[in-house]
């Protein structure tokens, strides 16, 4: 199955180890065809994953332009996470041979992948968003993709996104949960397993959805002050999974 996951070259320090995790994990224990969506230009990053073998894609979000007159009339729009997000809206066109692939956030980290050759969707399939058993709000973070069935509703998804852009607070999940409203398929929550929600064996793609291996280092170590409050409530769910995801993720993105 082909994997895509995609990032801002322009947020490159901060990628690149959690790009390490994900490509290396995915090697480790998947045997995923991994392809990388990049916006802006060649880099460390982007050269390190063509050694591996991933396959590159350079190309930006086609409303990078409203994204940027967005910002320069609202400069507290995170427009360097908006330009990395919107580029998952750009599968449809790349991918033209096969029907079904996996998409994924940069900060996840693969531990199996059995079972998901049963979800065939008929657009999307995705998981809870913060509550595990929840049916309402999926996380765009890990989705699989009916790729010619999505690729007719990526206009729309874009056309809203474009039209209220001030209100789509989580960029393009925003707009495509309102755009599809009750038109996806649930993954089970271990396909998008987050650290707050303790510890399972059972999960295949652990994401780390609010603190990052590096920011939950630090909150181990007591430096709790450095980061936003809803990352400390994430952190204080649960820090014993952190402490115990933390080992594997800190090897995976040290491998070269």
């Amino acid at each position: 199955m082909k994997w895509y996951f995609a990032y801002n070259a322009h947020t490159e320090d901060a990628q690149f180890p959690l790009i390490r995790m994900a490509v290396n994990s995915a090697r480790r224990y998947t045997d995923l065809e991994p392809n990388c969506i990049v916006s802006g230009p060649p880099g460390t990053c982007s050269a390190w994953l063509q050694d591996q073998g991933v396959r590159t894609h350079f190309r930006d979000t086609r409303i990078l332009g409203d994204l940027l007159r967005h910002k320069a009339a609202n400069p507290d729009f995170d427009l360097l996470s908006a330009r990395g997000a919107y580029l998952r809206l750009e599968v449809g066109d790349i991918e033209r041979d096969d029907k079904y692939v996996l998409y994924t956030d940069t900060d996840v980290m693969f531990r199996s992948l059995k079972g998901i050759e049963s979800f065939r969707p008929f657009i999307l399939a995705m998981a809870p968003e913060m509550h595990r058993h929840g049916r309402r709000n999926p996380n765009t973070g890990v989705m699989i993709i009916n790729v010619p069935r999505f690729r007719r509703w990526v206009d729309p998804i874009y056309d809203l996104a474009r039209r209220e852009l001030s209100k789509m607070l989580a960029h393009d999940q925003t707009a495509i949960i309102q755009v599809l409203g009750w038109r996806w398929q649930r993954l089970p929550a271990e396909f998008n397993w987050k650290p707050y929600w303790g510890y399972s064996d059972q999960a295949k793609i652990v994401h780390w959805h609010g603190p990052k291996p590096a920011h939950a280092e630090m909150m181990l170590a007591g430096e709790f002050d450095r980061f936003p409050a809803p990352h400390q409530t994430l952190f204080r769910m649960n820090p014993e999974a952190y402490r115990t995801y933390l080992p594997l993720a800190l090897s995976l993105a040290g491998e070269a």
